[in-house]
């Protein structure tokens, strides 16, 4: 909340800022060039308010929000005369405050902030950066001996192309970026490594100099605008008692990543291509030396530890799975679907008999996350859920799986290659099959869900779960 890293060390996150600023400083001559670059991609802009107008109504998982908001606005009269495009609260300008609600997190780990800035200033945001993130994918940043790239969306075209490179470096380096999520592959003498990276605390590792850097990106025209939009993030925070008529308002002395706000994947994203660059030039590829580059611009950064084969890579939730003719397929981790299997938040969707909608909501899920890859596992898990589609199928795979790739070929793989990722031998695979002929209500533990857990998301099984050995003997639906 306080956007503080390390809280039991005191005066890191100062001093981690201060490096952040002085790393900014250096590389800032190189990001202004390739800033330019940027502009050459950038699409006509048309202004905050007529972009909203134009643009509310577009397909988009936020669609009908921003068509009720914007119907809203101009029923009030609200406009974006106010130089933070934000709606005042009766009269007093701040931003709301609440916990992230139903979130799958680790264990342990603290509870998220989510700032509301409200529907007028998140209908002047989602334009400008739409245009400026499709400016960004479309210029790699590219250096004489390396080049990071940006992928806007999990495409299986963008995926292939990143892992290809991941797997052999055209230049001495090479990255691939969105927000917080960053695969790094780089040659040491005759050797390639390769890293999963990823930012601790990334939305509190961006500092003021990061804000400020974003401003050179687009052309006078869009400046204003954008300076507009990034304020938000200097607006009072105004926290609410659940329980309680108490609040608490928070005012920032320099900007605050505010989750809420429509700039945040390009303001880490910049912030990661800064990290990235200064790891490739800096105090060489140990573990120590890239925490060390990573510190000298201002993150904590972890998977600092070379991984052991290319198809450990994990980006955007996607790790490639190589065909013996050494063709990449980009494939959902099958951690997703474990993690996923057997939960629903609040009530199933549709009516009628629990097992029946909780079949059809499974196979739904399946669908929606892997639509056009098929092997044995997941036509086991098909066959034991099957049925006529089902309200909650369709509910499933348009909602919950919204954010899986998309533009997926057919592909045709055997289990073996699906779980590459975790190199699995034939015990291995005859326990997935088991957990795929999973029935509603059956529990499944077994020491490679374990392992596939623990490499997605760092997380074990619960205590008690019982073993595949007595996977047939706990059927009984617990509603």
């Amino acid at each position: 909340m306080t956007g503080a890293r390390l809280p039991t060390e005191i005066g890191m996150h100062h001093r981690l800022l201060q490096q952040q600023q002085e790393c900014v400083r250096r590389w800032l001559g190189v990001f202004q060039r390739y800033f330019r670059l940027v502009r050459e991609n950038l699409e006509d802009f048309q202004g905050v308010e007529e972009e909203a107008r134009v643009h509310h109504a577009d397909p988009h998982e936020k669609r009908i929000m921003r068509i009720n908001g914007w119907k809203d606005m101009n029923a009030d009269g609200t406009r974006y005369r106010d130089k933070h495009y934000i709606t005042p609260h009766r009269g007093k300008l701040f931003v709301i405050g609440f916990m992230k609600p139903e979130e799958y997190a680790k264990f342990g780990k603290k509870p998220r902030l989510v700032v509301d800035i409200g529907i007028s200033g998140s209908l002047a945001s989602f334009r400008i950066m739409d245009i400026l993130k499709h400016a960004v994918a479309a210029t790699p940043f590219v250096f004489d001996d390396g080049e990071v790239s940006f992928v806007l969306k999990p495409d299986e075209d963008a995926l292939v192309h990143a892992f290809t490179r991941l797997r052999t470096p055209p230049k001495r380096w090479y990255a691939v970026v969105f927000s917080d999520d960053c695969c790094f592959s780089v040659r040491v003498g005759s050797d390639i490594l390769r890293f999963n990276f990823d930012l601790s605390n990334c939305d509190a590792s961006i500092g003021p100099s990061i804000f400020e850097l974003l401003e050179e990106m687009p052309p006078a025209n869009m400046r204003c605008e954008l300076h507009a939009v990034l304020s938000q993030c200097l607006m009072p925070l105004k926290i609410r008692s659940l329980v309680e008529r108490k609040s608490v308002l928070l005012r920032p002395k320099f900007h605050k990543m505010y989750s809420g706000n429509g700039a945040t994947t390009l303001l880490d994203t910049i912030g990661n291509f800064l990290c990235v660059v200064n790891v490739a030039y800096g105090h060489g590829f140990s573990s120590r030396g890239i925490q060390q580059s990573a510190r000298d611009a201002g993150f904590i950064l972890t998977g600092t530890e070379p991984l052991a084969r290319f198809q450990e890579l994990q980006f955007l939730k996607h790790s490639p799975v190589e065909l013996d003719d050494g063709t990449i397929v980009p494939v959902l981790n099958a951690g997703v679907w474990v993690r996923a299997w057997g939960a629903c938040k609040r009530d199933l969707p549709g009516r009628g008999d629990f097992v029946r909608r909780a079949e059809a909501f499974q196979r739904g899920l399946l669908t929606g996350m892997y639509p056009s890859i098929s092997f044995p596992a997941k036509q086991i898990a098909q066959q034991t859920n099957e049925g006529v589609d089902h309200d909650a199928t369709s509910y499933a795979r348009a909602h919950v799986t919204r954010k899986v790739l998309t533009g997926y070929r057919k592909h045709e793989l055997t289990d073996e290659q699906f779980l590459q990722r975790y190199n699995p031998d034939a015990s291995d695979i005859e326990q997935f099959r088991l957990f795929a002929a999973l029935r509603v209500g059956q529990e499944f533990s077994s020491p490679f869900i374990a392992k596939i857990l623990k490499m997605d998301y760092d997380l074990g099984l619960a205590e008690g779960a019982v073993d595949s050995t007595e996977l047939f003997h706990h059927s009984k639906i617990r509603g």
